[in-house]
């Protein structure tokens, strides 16, 4: 049987990358696959942000050597080329990721300029080439239809940007759920509160953690992502309670 760390991502920074976001201070020193070791995880979607010019290269072999499976986010109409060629060298990197897709403040980037017959084309070149196109959801999202581009991805990763109580989480995990009719879906954990600018609950934290495992095992999810590897070092009890969740059940077989 597979092991709950199979299934586990790390939405990866680079380190440091996030200073004075959401109030962030420095001091974060951990790069997405040292975070995704310390996190018990084998998966990494590699988000490129701040921190100077990205070296792919670089990043590329240290994943490919490290996970099981990563990907890269990928910018409608831009990179999808460099994408597939990437992948010819990099077996592991199986996996691209819209996000920000739904987020009109960036026009590059999004749904406005990108319309379905685009992403599907760009997903149909993915796929015959071995890999699956992801979107970000954020709960932002729930009550808008987007229906009209559900086939156009091969699955959505859900997201908090504010942590939310146990009620309003179910309810909109259920929402979730109910708007992504027979789509693969994985959760997206936040290890620190973005949204109201503050450290995570590390109670919530842990509830997550223990519903994606649920959701895993009744078959409503695949996996989960945990962010980041960019909030490690700065003493967060969110972070660290989901290294120990991990390390706990990292190796659960499901």
């Amino acid at each position: 049987m597979a092991k709950l760390k199979s299934k586990a991502w790390i939405w990866g920074h680079p380190a440091n990358s996030l200073v004075n976001c959401s109030k962030i201070p420095e001091g974060n020193k951990t790069g997405p696959v040292e975070g995704m070791k310390q996190l018990n995880a084998e998966n990494i979607f590699w988000i490129h942000f701040g921190s100077g010019p990205e070296n792919r290269k670089e990043s590329a072999e240290a994943m490919e050597a490290a996970c099981q499976k990563f990907g890269y986010r990928l910018t409608p109409g831009r990179n999808v080329d460099l994408v597939l060629n990437e992948h010819k060298t990099y077996s592991h990197q199986t996996v691209a990721a819209y996000d920000d897709f739904f987020n009109e403040e960036w026009p590059e980037n999004n749904y406005t300029v990108h319309p379905v017959p685009a992403v599907l084309e760009e997903r149909r070149r993915l796929n015959e080439a071995g890999m699956e196109l992801w979107c970000v959801y954020y709960e932002s999202l729930i009550n808008r239809d987007i229906s009209e581009y559900l086939d156009a991805f091969d699955g959505f990763t859900f997201w908090f940007w504010s942590q939310r109580s146990p009620e309003e989480y179910e309810s909109m995990l259920k929402r979730f759920v109910e708007k992504t009719p027979n789509k693969r879906r994985m959760l997206g954990v936040y290890l620190y509160d973005f949204g109201n600018k503050r450290p995570a609950d590390p109670d919530l934290v842990e509830r997550e953690l223990e519903r994606a495992k649920e959701l895993i095992l009744d078959g409503t999810i695949e996996g989960f992502i945990l962010h980041t590897n960019a909030v490690a070092d700065l003493g967060y009890e969110g972070y660290d309670r989901a290294v120990e969740w991990m390390a706990k059940h990292g190796d659960d077989e499901i």
